[in-house]
């Protein structure tokens, strides 16, 4: 994923970097340095990034102003809880 995929993402699932590290099981210095392209995810990261995003456009959260209606409870704890 590009810095920008990585960085649109994060805004669609309307999460801080703190949160999207959580969820991904990294630091948010990680998902700060990704966003900006001065360092690479791995497969693994990139691997999790791509299962949020199939669930964000499955859940229709893919919208052009990257606002979105609040998530269920449970679906928000599972993906803070971390993607496996």
């Amino acid at each position: 994923m590009t810095p920008k995929e990585i960085k649109e993402l994060r805004k669609k699932l309307n999460m801080s970097r703190s949160e999207l590290a959580l969820a991904l099981k990294c630091s948010s210095l990680a998902i700060f340095l990704f966003e900006k392209g001065e360092l690479d995810p791995n497969e693994d990261i990139i691997s999790k990034m791509k299962k949020l995003k199939f669930w964000a456009d499955q859940e229709g959260l893919a919208s052009e102003d990257h606002k979105m209606y609040v998530r269920p409870l449970d679906q928000l704890k599972k993906i803070k809880g971390g993607i496996k």
